[in-house]
């Protein structure tokens, strides 16, 4: 570990006490850099620095590969909106070929490396020099300079010397300045008024909001001041004269608060969480509505000529400002729109999005040629997955059945998909072989009814339609008659380990799940001391109605699969909030999406599969019950594959 000593040092360093730290001269060098945030792990450097030489090999340029080396640029102590950078040393003499590296940050703590054909000349890149003598970062627009991540608001909430929301840059526009960004889940106090104007709002709700972080609130507690305050403006609202429109005024909670909120004691006070996935601009002037109207037009405009959006289907929009009024000489100000709000479902868009998914798992859909339907595998380790029938498959949903697997288990009125082993008749007659017949001469054979369960054996089949399962008898007085069979769905439910909690949102529930669900899993976490492997997709039940709703009362319901060795007699859990529940056969509309799940996503989610299925079924009555499916780990960053059901109603 090395700091560097300040340049009116370096004639003449200072000697250590201890022997042993010592003065060394570092050497020039020139490096490939990749910038990260967070906290420099070994495991986060390591899978950086594979992902970084990888992308390094595929520009075809040449590095050491036996030495790299890790830049900090803040205290140990600084929680939030750390700097960091993996230096990789250049080949003497080495010349990348003619392409464009930007550094764009795409998971959570790392930035990858994209490349980008240069389309208006070709120009060679120099990799980026950094020396003992130098005296900063070159400002990375010189031509062949690999460009640093642009802080945003981590430097506009250093130079005020506040607390800032914690953001990662997935993507940035140099012509207009446009950024997509991704916040952390966060919580704010707000207040929701209607006025004329942002500043008119702002005024009047931040009295209430000020009075809320000196103390008025459930534990009296006086709340550090954070930027910035953030104003929703929706002009669904808005009366010829401009006003009427409705503002949400907010004010971010700092870090030491988002854990467990306080609540407010004053009416019209409620605590909120915001999109945390949006397009961003930035302008030095303080925010007004036509302002603000002109920047988020400006970015409407961009996305949807890009073809990022084909379009924004929202009259609500964010204004971002992180200094106090008539504070600043130079104000700085934001407009973010959500990126729920960019709507992507012209075919070329929808295209775009399963050809994503359909990287490691194929997702099923007829507008393909060419390739195969497979079940969405299980995509951590050799987990293994609930059965499911596939019923039917659209361009932008598949259809699916999920029940259990006991020999007798059927779930049709009449039982034409009875696949059991009964062979007795209700008055206790055997069977006849469906492949025989003797001592009945019969039509009903598998090469007649096919897909009807007939075959060498004399277990109980409807292949024609009847009441309920039948079979020929080995009686010659008695040609045929019905069979004792369970009721439908008797035996097809599917055991499930269940935890149900309150939370005010979606990613709250999940952490306070999860430990009780895997510690079951454990021999220590149930009574007959056995561990249980894990069964994919982890399921996550919320009620519709919920969704939107700023309470922390909301209820989650997650749960894992029982293996099917355990089915039919799942292990007692010793933590009470753990319960064994049943899951009756039920069918499902099923869209698959990337990425983690928030609300606002499975909210647009349920909106669009709502669409389309009401396109092909004009009767669909979307039930209150929504399910999430997950296949990957919490942990994992990159390429997660996650699903939404709407249970169909049963008949």
């Amino acid at each position: 570990m090395s700091f560097f000593i300040p340049t009116k040092f370096h004639s003449n360093p200072p000697r250590p006490l201890e022997d042993k730290i010592k003065i060394e001269r570092a050497r020039s060098r020139t490096v490939y850099v990749k910038t990260f945030g967070g906290w420099a792990t070994n495991s986060d450097i390591k899978r950086m620095r594979q992902g970084f030489t990888n992308e390094l090999e595929t520009l075809g340029a040449c590095y050491d590969e036996n030495l790299y080396l890790v830049a900090a640029y803040d205290a140990p102590t600084k929680l939030f909106n750390r700097r960091n950078e993996l230096w990789v040393d250049v080949c003497e003499d080495n010349e990348l070929p003619s392409a464009t590296v930007e550094a764009t940050p795409s998971g959570k703590h790392d930035t990858q490396v994209p490349v980008k054909e240069n389309k208006e000349q070709s120009e060679t890149i120099s990799p980026t020099p950094t020396t003992s003598e130098s005296e900063g970062f070159t400002d990375g627009k010189g031509k062949g300079d690999i460009e640093p991540v642009d802080p945003g608001s981590f430097r506009v909430c250093t130079d005020r010397n506040v607390e800032c929301p914690e953001f990662e840059l997935v993507a940035s526009r140099e012509d207009d300045v446009i950024q997509e960004r991704h916040y952390r889940q966060s919580y704010w106090i707000s207040k929701t008024l209607q006025a004329c104007d942002i500043n008119e709002a702002q005024m009047v709700a931040s009295r209430s909001l000020v009075n809320y972080k000196n103390g008025m609130n459930s534990v009296e507690a006086k709340i550090a001041t954070t930027a910035p305050i953030l104003t929703a403006v929706d002009t669904s609202t808005m009366d010829e004269n401009d006003c009427n429109i409705t503002y949400t005024v907010s004010f971010y909670l700092s870090h030491k608060y988002q854990d467990n909120p306080p609540q407010p004691i004053e009416d019209g006070l409620f605590i909120s969480a915001i999109d945390t996935d949006v397009f961003v601009k930035s302008f030095q002037t303080w925010p007004t509505f036509a302002k603000s109207q002109n920047i988020a037009k400006d970015i409407e405009d961009a996305l949807v000529d890009d073809e990022t959006c084909q379009s924004i289907t929202s009259d609500v929009y964010y204004v971002a400002g992180y200094d106090r009024p008539f504070s600043s000489i130079e104000p700085y100000s934001e407009v973010w729109i959500p990126k729920r709000f960019c709507f992507e479902d012209d075919l070329s868009n929808v295209r775009r999005k399963l050809l994503k998914l359909k990287k490691e798992r194929v997702f099923a859909d007829p507008i393909f040629d060419g390739l195969e339907f497979k079940p969405p595998r299980c995509t951590d380790g050799d987990a293994e997955c609930a059965n499911y029938l596939l019923d039917s498959v659209e361009i932008h949903y598949e259809r699916r059945t999920y029940q259990g697997e006991h020999h007798e288990c059927y779930v049709q009125t009449r039982g034409a998909d009875y696949r059991g082993d009964v062979s007795r008749t209700v008055y206790g007659i055997p069977c006849q072989k469906w492949s025989e017949q003797d001592p009945h001469e019969h039509g009903r054979d598998p090469d007649s009814f096919p897909n009807s369960g007939l075959g060498d054996h004399n277990y109980c089949r409807n292949p024609d339609g009847e009441p309920r399962p039948w079979c020929y008898t080995t009686d010659p007085d008695t040609r045929w008659d019905y069979c004792n069979i369970s009721r439908p769905g008797e035996y097809c439910g599917v055991k499930l380990a269940c935890v149900s909690n309150e939370a005010c949102n979606y990613q709250g529930a999940k952490r306070q799940d999860y430990y009780s669900l895997h510690h079951y899993l454990s021999a220590e976490g149930n009574k007959q001391n056995v561990d249980i492997e894990k069964v994919l997709p982890v399921i996550r039940q919320i009620r519709f109605s919920d969704l939107g709703e700023s309470s922390c009362g909301k209820s989650y319901t997650t749960c894992f699969y029982l293996p099917k060795e355990f089915q039919s007699d799942p292990p007692e859990p010793i933590d009470p909030k753990v319960s064994i529940e049943e899951m009756p056969p039920t069918s499902f509309y099923v869209s698959a999406i990337g990425g983690h799940i928030t609300e606002d996503v499975l909210e647009r989610e349920i909106y669009n599969v709502q669409l389309h299925v009401e396109d092909d079924n004009p009767d669909f009555q979307l039930s209150d019950l929504v399910v999430t499916a997950s296949y990957n780990n919490p942990s994992r960053e990159e390429d997660r594959y996650t699903e939404v059901w709407l249970p169909i109603p049963r008949d």
